[in-house]
């Protein structure tokens, strides 16, 4: 299919459970671009870091070998 074809053309076929899943779709199509918006405008806030505050890994253990 190419060229532009109107809405009402593409869909006249369309069975009312058709109509409810484009709906439906489009319901939350909508919704997660006004999360992703509210999302970007939100100022930056502290990390979500999970364990403890500033902790680091313990430091690696050297072995030396006198051979």
């Amino acid at each position: 299919m190419s060229g532009h074809h109107p809405w009402s053309e593409l869909t006249k076929h369309f069975t009312p459970e058709d109509v409810e899943v484009v709906e439906a779709g489009t319901a939350e199509i909508v919704a997660d671009s006004d999360r992703r918006e509210r999302k970007v405008d939100q100022p930056p806030g502290p990390s979500c870091v999970t364990g403890r505050a500033g902790a680091s890994a313990a430091p690696a253990q050297v072995l030396s070998h006198d051979g």
